[in-house]
């Protein structure tokens, strides 16, 4: 080596260079010499204007090279935009959007998330899918990170499904339009945030279906904050979702709510864990000029309001309330609050209140099927405690086979009140639907509605025993379409109801100790 680099000096420089100046030449062959060995990486610059085709392969960049936007973009109609799993896009221009007119397919997986990010400081506009785009597009498994509004659909249902998204004022923000949001981790507000944040927001008739999702929305200021707000005669279907909103100490005024609901149709809201906090006013869910409401087996939970708590609030509206635990965190808190416009349906009962100074408020004065207990709740999974099963010193939560007796949980038992059951089919009896990701995936049921067979798909990442069972929508068994062990790989399944009335159902797949609901709408 010291004889090549003394050849190298007497062939290439001057004599009089092997000095400072021959030192500085050699340093900047080898900085050259690096350069052409070893290119910097490699990226694309996306000017803005509209965009089309197949990203990043159409880039000329490989899996792991940033794409750059320059600018607002746009997919336009007719036209698909389709983005590879693991590919990072990196938005450098204040406010940028990214329109989607036509067709966007960005479908990543646990592992290779597409990424969408700002550059440090940045504010960007997120995602906004209008009329023309329809229902085709799919944002599954992708990271969409500070945006002011992540995601904005106007008269357009995209599916929306296993994202993380970070927003500084709307999540999901919904005009008229009703796509499938599931199994998303949405996160909105920071100390960006001055005015009123929102998980997830449905107007103008937006028949959303919101499942499986953790919703967190945090205030720093005094406007409202809310989990999900649902307005002008939107009719959402919203269950298993993880709904936590906090005021927290630099939010004190602000009013927080889990679900609002103003001239709602027929919201179905269904064993969700809703949890708020603030010092200031809060409602778990809060329905206003609101009809045909169904509120079931839901877990409210309240902290720390120095004013004004309430786990349900009925103003003007019709609703039915059952097997829901509400539980208060002081004792200014209401459990159940219905002004005199207010109908509380028959059907209403099996539900849990405790510690509130008052349980009831209003008209409706409760059902004899209520109970007034502590629910001896998991602190972490709001699991129903039941320790020591079947011996003399067990300690058994009283919200366990205290529900609708008409109701089964899908262990087959009387129903548990609250949003999660104590699965008594096995040992330990942990059952959390809220825990992502799965270790297996269920693929959308087809064709949904159905009128004859339903086709099913199910991947598993090893070979397990798996069962596959359906279920009317109240949780009553009907009969099992496999029971038994399949090897890795995707597996088909049909069912074929007999003699079963037109209505929804669910299916329930079981592997391991993970397990997944899918509902159906069977119309003979």
């Amino acid at each position: 080596m010291r004889r090549f680099k003394k050849n190298m000096t007497n062939q290439v420089f001057p004599e009089k260079w092997h000095t400072r100046e021959s030192r500085i030449v050699v340093v900047l062959f080898i900085v050259i010499s690096l350069v052409i060995l070893c290119p910097p990486e490699m990226f694309a610059q996306v000017e803005p204007g509209d965009v089309w085709g197949h990203w990043p392969g159409d880039l000329g960049l490989g899996p792991d090279d940033p794409i750059i936007i320059m600018g607002n973009i746009n997919v336009p109609a007719d036209s698909t935009l389709e983005i590879d799993a693991g590919t990072s896009i990196v938005v450098v221009r204040f406010n940028t959007r990214i329109t989607v007119n036509g067709r966007l397919i960005a479908i990543g997986d646990s592992a290779n998330k597409i990424v969408f990010h700002q550059r440090e400081f940045l504010r960007w506009s997120g995602f906004r899918f209008v009329q023309s785009a329809g229902n085709e597009s799919i944002l599954e498994w992708c990271e969409i990170k500070n945006a002011t509004f992540a995601i904005e659909c106007q008269y357009s249902s995209p599916t929306l499904r296993h994202n993380i998204i970070t927003a500084t004022n709307y999540g999901i923000d919904c005009t008229g339009s009703s796509p499938e949001i599931a199994n998303n981790t949405i996160i909105v507000g920071n100390d960006q945030t001055l005015r009123q944040a929102d998980g997830i927001y449905l107007h103008v008739e937006s028949n959303a279906t919101i499942t499986g999702n953790r919703i967190e929305v945090q205030t720093f200021s005094r406007y409202p904050a809310t989990g999900i707000n649902i307005q002008s005669e939107s009719s959402p279907e919203i269950s298993r979702n993880w709904i936590e909103v906090n005021g927290g100490s630099r939010g004190f005024g602000a009013t927080v709510t889990g679900i609002y609901a103003l001239n709602s149709i027929n919201p179905i809201i269904e064993y969700n864990i809703i949890r708020t906090q603030t010092y200031h006013t809060m409602y778990g869910v809060r329905l206003v000029e609101s009809t045909e409401a169904i509120l079931q087996n839901n877990t409210l939970h309240m902290f720390g309001s120095l004013i004004t708590a309430i786990g349900i609030d009925a103003s003007s509206s019709v609703l039915m309330i059952k097997n829901n635990s509400i539980l208060g965190g002081n004792n200014g808190s209401i459990g159940i609050n219905s002004d005199n416009a207010s109908v509380v349906v028959p059907g209403s009962e099996y539900n849990n209140l405790w510690a509130h100074g008052v349980n009831y408020a209003g008209t409706w004065e409760g059902d004899p099927t209520d109970i007034i207990a502590d629910p001896l709740l998991d602190s972490l999974t709001y699991t129903p405690r039941w320790e020591n099963q079947d011996q003399g010193n067990e300690i058994k939560s009283p919200c366990i086979d205290a529900g609708d007796p008409v109701i089964y949980d899908p262990d087959e038992t009387r129903s548990d009140i609250g949003a999660v059951y104590f699965d008594q089919s096995v040992p330990d009896g942990v059952y959390n639907p809220y825990v992502e990701p799965r270790s297996f995936s269920l693929a959308e049921a087809y064709p949904n509605p159905f009128n004859s067979t339903l086709m099913l798909e199910v991947t598993l990442p090893a070979a397990q025993l798996t069962k596959v069972t359906s279920f009317s929508i109240s949780g009553r068994r009907i009969e099992d379409i496999w029971n038994g062990n399949l090897t890795q790989g995707k597996h088909h399944f049909q069912w074929s109801p007999d003699n079963l009335p037109a209505g929804e159902y669910l299916i329930r797949f079981d592997s391991g100790k993970k397990n997944e609901i899918k509902r159906v709408v069977y119309l003979p």
